[in-house]
């Protein structure tokens, strides 16, 4: 089960990296530096409060945003009741 998912791993780097490179023949090297840096600096940010929201970005700059649905901005964990105090979600989520 190891090898397949190190397989999906792989082949979402291959289809990166060929659309990176289609965007360096269209576009130039500065598109190609100006993604790459987008992708690195959205994938060292910390998602807010484990938020699938906070990863919509990452999602648009990987090309995946044709299966954006409102579930991924607005999920059903974002209604709960007690999401609603963030001061509680802070605490939590920083072990205090």
């Amino acid at each position: 089960m190891f090898k397949n998912f190190m397989w999906v791993s792989n082949w979402v780097n291959q289809q990166l990296g060929t659309k990176l490179h289609m965007q360096h023949q269209i576009h130039g090297l500065h598109v190609l530096l100006q993604t790459t840096m987008e992708i690195q600096s959205v994938q060292k940010t910390p998602a807010l409060l484990g938020s699938r929201a906070s990863r919509i970005q990452l999602d648009i700059l990987l090309g995946k945003d044709d299966s954006i649905d409102a579930d991924d901005l607005f999920g059903r964990d974002c209604f709960e009741a007690d999401t609603h105090d963030v001061h509680s979600m802070l605490a939590k989520k920083l072990n205090i």
